[in-house]
């Protein structure tokens, strides 16, 4: 079984003018010469996006890997650039990884510099996951999808299987944040690459390039950005092609909650779904007149318990993305849970003091009772 994972540490952030840095790592998040230029010369150019996404069709699925996330400013961008080139009807998925998530607040002040990214940078905001480790599911629109993972890129890029068509290797310096630029997560990418897989990086630092070529990529030095001298391009063996989407035809038996909430995410993929139930839809158990969305919280992460926090956290994210608040369904004002014996207190009490859940999640009311924080009840 895989071991429990270390609680999240947000970062902690500096601020010179406009630009964050991490004073852990005595590195700032983006040149002070132009974030959004050096992630559209870096990034996005080094992987030829513009160029891929002409050939994407209707049905094509594109998935770009990132190693930190940082700011999210080059999946961001690369959004917008999936946008105005991809025909209408492709998919872009994007995958990131950080150990060390900015607070909620800090990641507001840094997006706020880009006006021309809000229609994507509005979306991360308003779905931003709390600082516990995992994957977290967020939707940027109906057709861009990111999968964002808390916690160590190498951990968290073993526990992928996704097929990656593009990679941005964006972390701190390899001589200040070393961990991030080893040769088992150089390895653990070129087997998640497709053939012609691009890969680019602002660091031209030796280990990167042996690493890479290592791990089977060719690589090429370019010229940097800013005070950057060199910056590296890679490739994947093979020639890289568009792939169609998986899809397929599902039949779906029972249209409860389960039965429904399967059909749904099948057909949002592109699935044809037939949905079949011996009398109605949610005509069974599925059919109260109301439920509480609520977990409990446990101070160990096990991979059990990480599933039943981040499927609490989905449906969230999935209810409020439906807008069932504003229509008045559902109140997410929070569960009250009342500690009623000693195994129920120590459990509680465990989660609190972990740090898997932190104050914005579960708060303490009294010694009895403690709140879930934005659990709520959803009626019909």
């Amino acid at each position: 079984m895989q071991p429990d994972m270390d609680p999240i540490e947000p970062a902690k952030i500096d601020w010179a003018g406009a630009t964050p840095a991490a004073p852990a790592f005595e590195d700032s998040y983006f040149s002070t010469a132009g974030g959004p230029e050096e992630s559209r010369r870096v990034f996005l150019d080094g992987c030829e996006l513009a160029g891929r996404f002409d050939r994407l069709r209707a049905g094509d699925a594109f998935v770009i890997g990132e190693t930190g996330f940082g700011t999210g400013l080059n999946l961001l961008q690369a959004a917008a650039l999936f946008r105005r080139h991809a025909a209408a009807g492709a998919r872009l998925h994007l995958v990131s990884a950080e150990k060390h998530p900015l607070p909620r607040s800090d990641l507001a002040r840094a997006l706020a510099a880009w006006p021309e990214l809000a229609p994507w940078a509005r979306p991360l905001l308003d779905q931003y996951p709390p600082a516990v480790c995992g994957f977290h599911r967020l939707w940027l629109a109906d057709d861009v999808d990111l999968t964002l993972m808390f916690g160590d890129a190498t951990a968290m890029w073993a526990a992928q299987d996704a097929a990656v068509d593009a990679w941005f290797l964006d972390g701190f310096a390899p001589s200040r944040n070393p961990s991030m630029w080893s040769p088992a997560l150089f390895t653990r990418i070129a087997r998640l690459s497709r053939p012609g897989t691009a890969l680019a990086t602002f660091s031209a630092a030796g280990p990167v390039r042996r690493g890479l070529a290592e791990a089977g990529f060719s690589v090429e030095r370019r010229p940097g950005f800013g005070r950057k001298r060199h910056r590296l391009e890679a490739r994947f063996p093979g020639r890289w092609t568009p792939r169609a989407a998986v899809r397929g035809h599902a039949l779906v038996v029972g249209a409860g909650l389960a039965g429904c909430t399967t059909a749904n995410a099948l057909a949002a993929r592109g699935w044809t779904c037939r949905l079949v139930d011996a009398s109605d839809i949610a005509s069974g158990a599925s059919g109260n007149r109301s439920g509480v969305v609520y977990t409990t919280p446990s101070g160990m992460a096990t991979p059990q318990n990480r599933f039943y926090q981040s499927s609490w956290l989905h449906a969230l994210r999935r209810f409020r993305r439906a807008g069932v608040e504003d229509n008045g369904i559902a109140r997410f004002g929070g569960v009250e849970q009342v500690l009623t014996d000693d195994r129920h207190r120590r459990k509680t009490l465990g989660a609190l003091a972990s740090g898997h859940w932190p104050a914005e999640l579960l708060e303490r009311l009294d010694e009895n009772r403690v709140l879930l924080v934005g659990g709520g009840v959803v009626r019909p």
